[in-house]
């Protein structure tokens, strides 16, 4: 009689946990499903917003989509556009009104803005920021920003940019991944382990939301076999300070834009963007920040690093999502607070209008 009570009482605690975890996947699958739709609302209305007719706008993917010249679509749900010049925004005058110090800005996603408002990004932000710094002065500032970019299509877009706008000042936002290029190697061991955890057909495909966000973090985060260490760090911390032609790519592509500077007798400055990922000493990605600033330095080139500006900060509260760690519009602002401030130190003649043979 005990041990049939004691067995009933242990099928209902079991009962009672399926149960309890069948709701929370359910309610998480909820809560996900709703933020989902959402968001595509939040995006239609966006491109709505825009004017008649946007609501019909292509969606645009892929670097070939964004950089392109005069395009009108939405991307991650907003509504993006670039110029006669493929630059993100509008059309700007080849030459600058009278009393109005240009700025161009070039990068990969996060100078572009990904996933967040043109007017959020941090190339955007920067002119009203510097204008409440020098009152006196006039500011534009031209987002040159591509995703997709590393160091060497940065500098190529900026190069194109600075023969047509001929900007008074220069800036390069750097991103981790910028070194990426036909000489980057990849530690295929660890990529092996992962590719085969991606492989699950099962859970990569799941009907159920909640499976496949579940899935992709172990598939994104600790893979197994590689002693859950970050393998993308270890991957980039390799190609900077291991592979050597791999970083004399990289150093390369940073001299054009010293160089570049230098031709056309106008300042530069090194942006640094922040990965959004271990907010705090553990940071794994600080060496390799340290390591442009002092190639900057080197060069004479003034340098702004962010990551102090978000240490200590929720993460989670300044990506796009939980997905997507590019930062989001209070993220931008940001970003674009520590280039004011680094900017707003450049020396006074950093501040006159380019001669360029006007």
């Amino acid at each position: 009689m005990i041990l049939r009570r004691s067995k009933t009482h242990w099928l209902l605690r079991v009962g009672i946990l399926v149960a309890s975890l069948l709701f929370v996947l359910l309610a998480a699958e909820a809560v996900i499903r709703i933020a989902i739709y959402n968001k595509k609302v939040a995006g239609e209305e966006a491109s709505k917003s825009q004017g008649p007719g946007y609501s019909d706008l292509p969606v645009l993917k892929s670097i070939f989509d964004l950089g392109r010249k005069n395009v009108r679509g939405v991307h991650k749900g907003i509504f993006f556009r670039t110029n006669s010049q493929q630059i993100r925004g509008p059309e700007y005058p080849q030459q600058a009104e009278a009393g109005v110090f240009r700025s161009a800005v070039t990068g990969d996603s996060v100078t572009m803005g990904e996933g967040v408002e043109e007017s959020d990004a941090y190339p955007a932000l920067l002119g009203g920021m510097l204008g409440e710094k020098m009152p006196n002065k006039r500011f534009e500032v031209i987002n040159v920003g591509l995703s997709g970019s590393n160091t060497r299509l940065a500098i190529d877009r900026l190069e194109r940019s600075v023969e047509f706008y001929r900007p008074d000042l220069i800036v390069y936002g750097f991103t981790i991944n910028d070194i990426e290029g036909p000489n980057y190697m990849a530690p295929t061991g660890k990529l092996e382990a992962l590719k085969e955890l991606q492989s699950n057909q099962w859970f990569a495909n799941s009907p159920l939301v909640v499976v496949r966000v579940i899935w992709w973090l172990l598939a994104t985060t600790d893979a197994p076999g590689v002693d859950r260490r970050n393998w993308y760090a270890e991957e980039l911390l390799f190609n900077y300070f291991e592979n050597e032609l791999a970083r004399q790519d990289w150093d390369r592509d940073f001299d054009r834009f010293h160089s570049l500077a230098r031709e056309k007798g106008i300042c530069a400055h090194v942006l640094i963007h922040t990965h959004l990922n271990e907010l705090d000493e553990g940071h794994p990605y600080l060496p390799i920040y340290q390591m442009v600033l002092e190639t900057a330095e080197q060069r004479g080139i003034p340098v702004s690093p962010t990551f102090d500006y978000f240490s200590g900060a929720d993460q989670e509260a300044l990506r796009l999502n939980l997905f997507d760690a590019h930062p989001n519009a209070r993220g931008q602002a940001i970003l674009a607070q520590a280039l004011a401030e680094g900017l707003s130190e450049m020396p006074a003649g950093c501040w006159q209008e380019a001669d360029y043979g006007r």
